[in-house]
């Protein structure tokens, strides 16, 4: 369900402010990603996991027009990185 609300243009906004103020983005971007996309991982559940948070990270950044939320993004939780370690994976 966060992955279809992340790719809705009119909720977006208002998503985004909530992951923020629940400290989700930190979650989702500093603590499970790294975790999930090091790992090669012969459980298909952890990979539907992998594939889901990498969906709301990409759907997020590509998405969000909030000129203050995509400050926070890039300064506060560092976005640029893991955004480079995704595109470039060669999975």
């Amino acid at each position: 369900m966060l992955l279809d609300l992340t790719a809705n243009d009119q909720l977006i906004d208002q998503l985004s402010v909530d992951l923020k103020k629940w400290d989700i983005f930190n979650f989702i971007i500093n603590k499970m990603l790294p975790k999930l996309t090091c790992m090669r991982y012969p459980d298909c559940q952890m990979k539907k996991m992998r594939d889901l948070f990498i969906g709301i990270v990409l759907n997020l950044t590509c998405n969000i027009e909030d000129p203050e939320m995509i400050k926070y993004l890039v300064k506060e939780m560092k976005i640029i990185e893991p955004l480079v370690a995704l595109l470039s994976d060669s999975r």
